[in-house]
């Protein structure tokens, strides 16, 4: 009996031992396939990924294993399909990127011609209003002489003509004078911070015998400081409150508000008056130089202030535009488009 035992167990030795060898050979077997399959897998993985790295935007879709069937093929297919477009991006922002620099050459051009073009304009208005004021001058002292020579043998009729002469060469040498002003706004002046508050307390105290004259009122607060063009600012607001306090209703005393307020990072100002309005067909008009919307026998002016403050917004910038409603006032608003921060 114990000899059968004996036997029994050096037979499961010997089984285990088979056993063991087979699952070695089986697990090598298995590694080897594994191996086998994974290089299989791996091998064009690791070559798109060589390539892509290689070449970038530049890698062609033979490079890569687009016909392959299963999920490396489909993952190919997508990279391929990526690429191309990729590369179609780049090729059209290379080719807006080669735009926008010739478009910006030309716009250089064009700003150093618009440069030349605006001192010669400026040179021209200023020789044009400085010839332009001789004759005149002349025409204005023959008129004084001829009526101081010739007053007693002058008849009524022959007085009012020349009264009529002698306005008009005044008239004329004020619309020069303001034409010539126009040519020079912000041709010397500089960049500087500037107190709103301050310029349009001293344009109020400029014209403070007028608003007393005709009971007017001007009213403002919490004005910004910006960065702009102090004279010109102040002409600015000096004409937008000359207009409030001329252009006022029968019986109704002028009153003027001036308030700010920022507007996505740009301060934006409005002058409100209570006058006799604007109607809307002519709202773009009175921006024009020279432009009146009313005879001289009813309110004085060479029709240049508004043009005026359209130029010096735009010095700075701005917009500037208007709501108005007649017999109901208007408001003046405008922008300096000048980027404030805090």
């Amino acid at each position: 009996a114990s000899h059968d035992f004996r036997n029994a167990l050096a037979f499961k030795d010997r089984l285990l031992n088979k056993v063991y060898f087979i699952l070695c050979i089986v697990l090598l077997l298995i590694t080897v396939v594994a191996v086998y399959v994974a290089k299989r897998i791996a091998s064009p993985i690791v070559a798109m990924r060589n390539a892509l790295k290689r070449d970038g935007l530049a890698t062609r879709s033979e490079d890569l294993p687009i016909h392959d069937d299963g999920e490396l093929g489909e993952l190919a297919r997508v990279f391929d399909h990526l690429l191309q477009e990729l590369s179609h991006r780049q090729d059209l922002l290379e080719k807006e990127v080669v735009e926008r620099k010739v478009i910006e050459k030309e716009l250089r051009l064009n700003n150093q011609k618009l440069a030349s073009l605006n001192k010669d304009l400026e040179q021209f208005t200023y020789i044009a209003s400085h010839d332009l004021q001789e004759p005149l001058r002349t025409v204005q002292s023959f008129v004084e002489l001829f009526t101081q020579n010739y007053d007693e043998k002058l008849d009524d009729q022959a007085k009012v003509f020349l009264g009529f002469i002698n306005e008009s060469t005044e008239r004329m040498t004020a619309l020069i004078r303001g034409l010539l002003d126009y040519g020079r706004l912000g041709a010397e002046s500089s960049v500087a911070l500037v107190s709103c508050e301050k310029v349009v307390a001293d344009v109020c105290a400029d014209l403070a015998l007028r608003i007393a004259d005709v009971g007017g009122v001007v009213e403002y607060s919490n004005l910004p400081v910006v960065m702009g063009r102090e004279t010109e600012l102040r002409l600015l607001f000096q004409n937008l409150i000359s207009n409030g306090l001329k252009f006022s209703r029968p019986d109704v005393k002028p009153k003027i508000v001036i308030s700010a307020e920022k507007i996505e990072g740009v301060w934006q100002f409005s002058v409100r008056d209570n006058g006799i309005g604007i109607a809307g067909n002519d709202f773009q008009r009175v921006f024009l130089i020279f432009q009146r919307l009313h005879g001289r026998d009813k309110f004085e002016g060479s029709g240049i202030g508004l043009a005026h403050c359209k130029k010096i917004v735009e010095l700075h910038d701005g917009n500037i535009w208007l709501e108005s409603e007649l017999n109901k006032g208007s408001v003046f608003y405008f922008t300096l488009g000048n980027k404030i921060d805090g």
